[in-house]
């Protein structure tokens, strides 16, 4: 397993798909920002831009940047033989279906650190300042990142080895990612709204609310709204769920 992960891995930082995609990350936050500053610029004078809004540029598409980079990284691997080699040299399918999701755990970590720094480049740069973060809300919210990107990371691996070798692990991931997004913006209008009241009430509200609190896919809407410990333990209650569902699944999987 260790052998095996070693040059995943070892393979992973030399990947031109990492660096595309952290390339394409960026170049988004940084469009995102100067767009806006253009926008604001024109639209209202007296507006100003702050580092929050800049920090919530990759929070916004993260998902479907992480689900690129597993597809783009994973699915090759069925194409050109990559898995059956690995077979054939003697390694079991939990073993490489183990280091392919921490592959892409790590994968989506580095991204993330990368891109939110880069953020943070921009908004000295770019705003006025933080209005409500301080040093440690900052800090918090950049952990709160990183194991909200290893779960989501380990979740669209594991759609992608699961479908991995069919046309279909192309663009599962990103349609699960499409639906997840619509749905998250649901659950954050339905708690969050515009006017500041929530309607919501009864089960509706509590699952709704329980959602919000525990599921990774939510963490990258808005800015930081519960604890890290109820981050930590949806990032990891989904990330053994993946690989245990990702487990049986690929073990029974048939590999061209």
């Amino acid at each position: 397993m260790l052998r095996v992960l070693y040059s995943d891995l070892r393979f992973l930082l030399k990947h031109i798909s990492l660096k595309i995609c952290i390339g394409a990350a960026m170049g988004y936050a940084l469009a995102f920002v100067v767009i806006l500053k253009i926008i604001m610029s024109l639209v209202n004078e007296g507006s100003f831009l702050s580092g929050e809004d800049i920090l919530s540029a990759y929070n916004d598409i993260a998902i479907f940047f992480i689900t690129a980079l597993a597809v783009m990284l994973f699915t090759p691997d069925f194409n050109n033989g990559t898995i059956r080699n690995k077979l054939v040299s003697g390694l079991r399918k939990s073993e490489i279906f183990l280091s392919s999701v921490f592959s892409g755990m790590i994968a989506s970590i580095i991204m993330t650190v990368i891109v939110t720094l880069f953020e943070a480049l921009l908004s000295i740069i770019f705003s006025e300042g933080f209005m409500t973060f301080n040093l440690a809300e900052l800090s918090d919210n950049f952990l709160m990142l990183i194991v909200t990107a290893a779960a989501v990371g380990a979740f669209v691996t594991t759609i992608v080895l699961m479908f991995g070798g069919t046309k279909i692990s192309y663009f599962a991931g990103f349609v699960v990612a499409f639906f997840l997004n619509l749905l998250g913006s649901e659950v954050a209008t339905s708690l969050y709204p515009l006017n500041g009241k929530c309607t919501l009430t009864g089960a509706k509200l509590m699952l709704y609310t329980a959602y919000d609190r525990f599921m990774p896919f939510m963490h990258f809407e808005g800015y930081p709204r519960w604890d890290f410990l109820s981050y930590l333990t949806g990032s990891i209650a989904l990330t053994a769920l993946s690989i245990g569902i990702g487990l049986i699944i690929f073990s029974k999987k048939e590999i061209k």
